[in-house]
């Protein structure tokens, strides 16, 4: 969404990388469980271990959560544009280092709190998947992980725009 925002891809564009991000997601579950089933995991096990959904317990509000995910997702994404700005162009060939350096970070900074989502496909398709094999719950707290990660994206987008200059030559 963010590149969408500052202008690097279309509006069409960002719809065809959502499908492709969600259909992925749901692929990834399928696997998960593939695996599960193949290495003779029960149902029980599966109903206990899930498909790599993330989610937020208690004390962690829905309220913290949302803003964990908006925060972590901020981070990243601005890391993302500013180092893969025309402004950092001589240095691109650092940009994929650091991007998965940052994202590893903000994994394990959020893991205890939220999961470390920042990506609503990555939260969305596993708990769906989830919810398909009968959890009455893992669709539960899926608002935190749509919310956040969009409005952190969004924050981060236009700061690097008008803020930082992040399009500009």
């Amino acid at each position: 969404m963010a590149q969408a925002i500052n202008g690097r891809i279309s509006w069409v564009e960002f719809i065809g990388y959502v499908v492709a991000q969600i259909i992925g997601a749901f692929a990834g579950s399928a696997v998960i469980f593939g695996f599960m089933k193949a290495f003779g995991a029960t149902a029980a096990t599966i109903k206990q271990v899930g498909f790599g959904q993330t989610d937020y317990n208690t004390p962690v509000s829905f309220l913290s959560a949302t803003l964990i995910e908006a925060f972590l997702t901020f981070v990243f994404v601005l890391v993302i544009l500013m180092v893969t700005s025309k402004k950092n162009a001589e240095n691109s060939a650092l940009a994929p280092m650091i991007i998965g350096l940052t994202l590893g970070a903000l994994i394990m900074l959020g893991l205890q709190a939220t999961g470390g989502s920042l990506n609503p496909a990555r939260s969305l398709a596993p708990a769906a998947f989830f919810a398909m094999f009968g959890s009455s719950t893992a669709l539960t707290h899926i608002g935190a992980y749509i919310v956040g990660p969009l409005l952190g994206g969004a924050v981060a987008a236009v700061i690097a725009k008008f803020g930082l200059g992040s399009e500009e030559d």
